[in-house]
């Protein structure tokens, strides 16, 4: 599968250390890999079409995904802190989700 970095996540990968930065690149091989078989604990679904990369470490990093045509495009990224994603978080990525449609 074709995956696809927006411009703001490429940014937001580029900012974090080395080596989150290997752990994000290897969880993004296995979802190129396994596409919609990736399951936990590297992938969660949140929404009807939106999806999280889960990234584990130090940091808990989560990339925002979803299948479009015959690719992956992720769309947004963040840091996370709770065990939930804060509501915020929730309205910015749906947003982010409905202009990519």
């Amino acid at each position: 599968m074709i995956i696809n970095l927006d411009s703001s996540t490429e940014k937001f990968i580029h900012k974090l250390d080395n080596k989150t930065q290997v752990r994000i690149l290897h969880t993004i091989e296995l979802l190129e890999e396994f596409g919609h078989n990736l399951r936990m604990p590297h992938s969660k679904q949140i929404d009807s079409n939106i999806f999280e990369l889960r990234v584990m470490g130090n940091q808990q990093i989560r990339l925002i995904y979803c299948f479009w045509q015959e690719g992956i495009t992720i769309f947004y990224g963040f840091v996370k802190q709770t065990n939930k994603i804060p509501t915020k978080e929730l309205e910015v990525i749906k947003k982010k989700y409905r202009l990519l449609a």
